[in-house]
């Protein structure tokens, strides 16, 4: 095992019997800001993995104990760190879809250019950043005025109160709440609820029905819903509805100026 390099970018396992051949990859990619370590063997990278934590992995597909495809299923089944593989010889049709099946995110032949493979996985980090990103900012609770909803729970609360939402009313609730005032066309609607396949002509219009009834009970034809407003030929459109301040006690009354 060896590890070197500051590691702003994040830490590389290199998994390689050829460790002078490849010693131009790991100074780039130390050059790039990785901490990189070394696995000279299947067997050293799942401990490396194990107790090091490698943000990301370069895997030579021939390595002594292992196939670097059999370490990639491997890393794969414990693991979502990017993982390239890297072959001598030309990267043929059969072992590329055998690596992508395998978990592997790309596949470098020819030992695989140093500058090009540390922007390959530059690039993945940062992809896997964002995503992250959009996990942790979709997990948590959206709040609209008087609305919450927890997505990580499934739950949806009016004033604090609970309410029990389908799952569709659930994502329509959410759809809205994420674009709280701005009129949604009954288009976009149907392309996020039911993935563009068109339901029967009155099914959204029953959905967001029993929403508004269920977020305000007393809400009729005649009384319409404080939450959601029809938008003629458009769609519809989540208001913005403040909280409702405590009512004051009558000693608060008394005793205000």
């Amino acid at each position: 095992m060896e590890l070197g390099g500051g590691g702003q970018r994040g830490r590389c396992l290199l998994v390689t019997r050829h460790v002078t051949g490849r010693q131009r990859l790991a100074d780039r990619l130390r050059l790039d800001g990785f901490a990189v370590g070394i696995a000279l063997s299947a067997g050293e990278a799942q401990t490396m993995l194990q107790r090091w934590g490698p943000d990301v992995l370069v895997v030579d597909v021939d390595l002594p104990d292992a196939s670097g495809i059999d370490l990639c299923r491997w890393v794969r089944s414990r693991s979502a760190a990017p993982l390239v593989l890297l072959t001598e010889g030309d990267a043929g049709r059969d072992l590329l879809l055998t690596a992508l099946a395998a978990g592997a995110d790309d596949v470098f032949a020819g030992g695989g250019d140093p500058e090009l493979v540390s922007t390959r996985l530059a690039a993945l980090l940062q992809r896997m950043e964002k995503v992250r990103e959009a996990t942790a900012a979709s997990a948590r609770p959206l709040r609209a005025g008087r609305l919450t909803i927890d997505v990580a729970r499934y739950e949806a609360r009016v004033d604090g109160r609970p309410i029990r939402l389908t799952p569709k009313e659930f994502e329509l609730l959410r759809l809205f709440m994420s674009h709280q005032g701005e009129a949604i066309r009954r288009s976009a609607i149907i392309d996020a609820l039911w993935d563009g396949e068109v339901p029967a002509s009155n099914v959204l219009a029953r959905q967001v029905r029993s929403l508004r009834h269920k977020l305000q009970p007393e809400s009729t034809e005649h009384r319409p819903s404080t939450f959601i407003e029809t938008v003629p030929r458009v769609g519809y459109r989540l208001r913005d509805v403040p909280v409702q301040p405590a009512p004051h006690s009558s000693t608060d009354s008394r005793d205000g100026p």
